[in-house]
């Protein structure tokens, strides 16, 4: 008996591993069926407003702010999305929050707003391994590339960022805020549109990040691994780190295309 015992342990020992990277791996497949999803939903806001991919977000001296002037770039998409508003919480602001209150609990139903690899999160439940106000409540867990999405306008005033700026869906080619040069321009298939984040965009002085500051979340296989969407469609898993846009070798251009895939 307890020689067979001990073998039926072995037996569990050996297996649960697999099981668990399986159900990992599902998981890591759903997300990226999310990222398409959303891709899709950029594609088509891109087909109506003059070709540019929706900026990361807007205030209210931007012509791109509609009903607020703290929208993100999931509020703009938010109409080619289907399903969204079954998260009560989702309106697509920069904090989530509602009158200077947190806002509604985590939703019982998930949207492709929400990685199955992350843990319900919003109003005064905190992103799995984030405390801060500001990242913890942010209740979509992709995020765009800064640097092909831009912000437009600043807090208090109608200044610019030098982050990125008005973006061509299909030319990728980038208008700087603030007439920098753009090094690089890059391809459909080499530059992502969208990724695993924490924040509302992702900046190339983030690609080292993880869940208690902005930038990618690398969610996947014990933190090792993320998903991104390129802006030809296809998708792509990335081992930790994605490289960082010269940010850390010449900060001169880091807030340009530099690089591969920004």
């Amino acid at each position: 008996m307890l020689v067979v015992i001990t073998i039926i342990a072995l037996v569990v020992a050996l297996i649960l591993p697999a099981v668990k990277k399986a159900k990992e791996v599902a998981r890591s497949a759903m997300c990226q069926s999310n990222e398409r999803q959303l891709y899709l939903a950029i594609a088509s806001y891109a087909g109506d407003f003059r070709e540019i991919v929706p900026p990361a977000y807007t205030y209210g001296c931007s012509s791109f702010a509609a009903d607020s002037q703290w929208q993100i770039w999931s509020g703009l998409i938010k109409p080619f999305v289907p399903g969204v508003d079954s998260d009560p919480g989702f309106a697509g602001f920069y904090d989530n929050f509602q009158g200077g209150q947190l806002g509604p609990p985590p939703p019982t139903i998930r949207t492709v707003m929400h990685c199955p690899s992350e843990l319900p999160h919003g109003g005064g439940v905190y992103r799995q391994g984030n405390k801060t106000w500001v990242y913890g409540n942010i209740r979509e867990d992709y995020a765009p590339n800064i640097l092909r999405s831009g912000r437009a306008g600043t807090v208090g005033g109608c200044g610019t960022y030098a982050y990125g700026g008005f973006t061509n869906f299909y030319s990728l080619k980038v208008h700087s805020y603030v007439g920098r040069e753009q090094v690089y321009k890059g391809g459909p298939s080499d530059v992502f549109l969208l990724a695993d984040g924490t924040y509302i965009d992702i900046g190339p002085s983030y690609a080292y990040s993880n869940p208690s500051t902005a930038g990618f979340h690398y969610r996947h296989f014990q933190r090792s691994t993320l998903n991104l969407v390129f802006f030809d469609g296809h998708t792509a898993v990335q081992d930790y780190p994605v490289p960082d846009n010269g940010y850390l070798v010449d900060s001169s251009h880091y807030d340009m295309p530099y690089e591969w895939p920004w």
